[in-house]
């Protein structure tokens, strides 16, 4: 007991400096699996994007078609 009462400022610093950085790495795998995930989504939707511009081109030349 006579320990902890007499580096008690040593113990706090030793358990703020683990604490932070445990804090830290969960803050960078978190940000980490955000982006990924943003960028997934981001993927999807430009592929998605892409289908719907395509079938807009479809339409158009079948409209010109049955114009003529």
């Amino acid at each position: 007991m006579d320990i902890i009462s007499e580096y008690w400022a040593q113990i706090s610093l030793i358990i703020t400096i683990i604490l932070g950085s445990i804090s830290y790495l969960m803050k960078i795998y978190f940000d980490y699996s955000y982006k990924k995930q943003e960028l997934r989504y981001k993927f999807f939707y430009e592929k998605k994007a892409e289908k719907i511009i395509e079938l807009h081109s479809k339409i158009v030349e079948i409209q010109i078609l049955i114009d003529r």
